[in-house]
């Protein structure tokens, strides 16, 4: 249940980082880019099946659009289509292979598989590229974590916390990892620390209770 919850931070976290400079090869036109506009309202508002329906145009159009192709990945994976996700993802990664925001999204789509070895794959070569990515250090700690290596995770995390000391998942990911170590007073004492944000004090009590 407690690596439930970590995994649930994590797919929550906005993807960090860009890729090779922007989008050069994926701009496509300017109608597509008006799909891709309405398709990543749909996919903001939970919408996934018009998401991915209009992604899918957008890709028809512009097959080397790397945003429609991610866009495509993320609408699919919501909806449990991973190995259709993958493949998206894939045509993306091929485009762009050092486009950190796809491989995060690559290592997100593993996690949410439960494969966090294939995941820590990912992550790492997004901060191959990007070593400050919030999104591969809080992904790759997760992943550690599920895979029981939480003393490296734990690491990770106070790397990433080095550079956002702020922020909410990482240190809620870094109380869990904390619980998960078998330091439960350590982070029973981080989580209360959190609680002081009236904003998510539902979340760190959700924690608190597993």
């Amino acid at each position: 249940m407690i690596r439930n919850a970590l995994l649930t931070v994590t797919l929550c976290l906005a993807v960090g980082g860009c890729a090779d400079g922007g989008f050069p090869i994926g701009a496509g036109s300017s109608s597509t880019r008006n799909t891709e506009k309405v398709a990543d309202a749909a996919l903001g508002v939970g919408d996934y099946t018009e998401a991915a329906r209009l992604y899918e145009r957008a890709v028809a159009t512009s097959p080397r659009s790397v945003d429609a192709w991610l866009g495509l990945g993320r609408a699919y994976g919501a909806t449990g289509q991973f190995i259709r996700a993958q493949n998206a993802l894939a045509a993306a990664q091929k485009l762009a292979p050092r486009n950190t925001e796809v491989l995060v999204e690559l290592g997100h789509l593993q996690l949410s598989q439960m494969h966090p070895r294939d995941a820590l794959e990912y992550y790492d070569k997004a901060l191959a590229v990007d070593g400050r990515n919030k999104a591969a250090l809080t992904g790759k700690g997760v992943a550690l974590d599920y895979l029981s290596r939480h003393g490296e995770a734990q690491q990770v995390y106070q790397q990433a916390l080095a550079l956002y000391p702020t922020d909410f998942p990482l240190l809620s990911d870094y109380a869990l990892s904390h619980v998960l170590s078998g330091n439960i007073g350590e982070g029973i004492r981080l989580m209360e620390q959190l609680l002081r944000d009236p904003t998510k004090g539902r979340t760190v009590r959700a924690n608190m209770a597993l």
